[in-house]
């Protein structure tokens, strides 16, 4: 027997924003992560469930400013994946990276965009034993975000021409800033319908608080 698992990013709340010109334009990257006894018996241990580039930059509300929500599009935040009820070790591990759309070039978003797909997976790999020991990814969260947003960051410059390059660190050219990132666990996910999901995305100054709303729903097929 098989079961679906249906992951379903909502809406975007903004409880808080610290955007220069007073309002936020904010997008995001999600990314789903599937481990289990039959990725781990692969020579990729970890399967990423990952949208097109074509989705890498859609703002989910212009000029979204404190109190204010928006709906988050289904060719976003919909993952869905079938895999076996048969399973010893079943792991779902969703990150979300939640952006504040300036002046990068669209080359620059799209080389980090990519990178973020191929670091996730990667860094996930690297913490498997400490995963299987724990259970959680709770205490390696900031060694796996930490890592994910210097590759990120380190596509997007090397991306950018010598001129570009230059603007950015004279001023003239404001590269996107990343608000903030949040995970989420789901190990052994029984059938569920409509199971709620909270994530929460702030920046390293608390100047920016945004919250995420979802649902999980994993029925036998």
């Amino acid at each position: 027997m098989e079961k679906l698992f249906s992951l379903r990013l909502e809406k975007l709340f903004c409880f808080k924003e610290d955007d220069g010109t007073g309002h936020s334009e904010p997008y995001i990257w999600p990314i789903l992560l599937v481990i289990n006894d039959t990725t781990l018996a692969t020579s990729t241990p970890v399967k990423r469930i990952f949208k097109s580039a074509a989705y890498a930059q859609v703002v989910l509300k212009k000029d979204m400013q404190q109190n204010e929500s928006a709906d988050i599009p289904q060719e976003i935040g919909l993952f869905k994946t079938r895999y076996s009820d048969q399973l010893k070790t079943d792991y779902f591990i969703l990150i979300v990276l939640l952006w504040e759309k300036d002046e990068t070039p669209k080359k620059a978003v799209l080389a980090g965009y990519s990178a973020f797909g191929k670091s996730v997976p990667s860094a996930i790999a690297d913490n498997l034993p400490a995963l299987a020991a724990s259970g959680n990814l709770d205490e390696l969260k900031n060694a796996i975000i930490d890592k994910v947003k210097a590759e990120i960051r380190s596509a997007i410059k090397n991306s950018l021409s010598n001129l570009e390059k230059l603007n950015v660190a004279s001023g003239i050219l404001n590269l996107d800033d990343i608000v903030g990132p949040d995970f989420k666990v789901f190990k052994n996910v029984q059938v569920t319908s409509g199971l709620h999901i909270f994530l929460g995305c702030k920046s390293e100054d608390e100047k920016n608080l945004y919250m995420i709303t979802g649902t999980v729903e994993v029925t036998s097929v």
